[in-house]
């Protein structure tokens, strides 16, 4: 199976990528630094540069995946307010947090859908403690 997890450089992310090479999948990842793409390649996985908030590193995704077809694509690059839930974000703090986990999406979506869809695959958004107030 060939797999594309967006977001690895750590936490669930880099999981995936370690879950799926230990059962002999193909994985590409990203990270949006240089020690997460380390992480990535010394697990064996091929990995990309990628920040989702910078719409140059999300237009050059599509020429580094050319001509690829993808089972499975994870999408789980995100961060989390500084302040959690319990307490209102900042204006900084909420557009830095909605532009990596809801407008990073929007520019990834386009790019990648087409390659899931060649393989009749998945692609999935996943978010950890993000998607919770408690």
């Amino acid at each position: 199976m060939n797999i594309l997890v967006l977001g690895a450089s750590r936490g669930i992310g880099l999981e995936f990528v370690t879950q799926y090479r230990r059962a002999g999948h193909t994985v590409t990842a990203t990270a949006r630094d240089a020690e997460g793409l380390k992480r990535i390649e010394q697990l064996g996985a091929k990995p990309l540069k990628l920040d989702v908030t910078d719409p140059a590193s999300v237009s050059g995704l599509g020429w580094q995946l050319d001509g690829e077809k993808i089972d499975l694509a994870l999408y789980v690059a995100g961060v989390m307010s500084r302040g959690g839930a319990k307490e209102p974000p900042s204006r900084d703090d909420f557009d830095r947090v909605l532009r990596t986990n809801v407008w990073g999406a929007m520019q990834a979506i386009p790019l990648v859908a087409p390659m899931v869809e060649a393989a009749g695959g998945r692609f999935v958004f996943i978010s950890s403690r993000m998607g919770s107030i408690a």
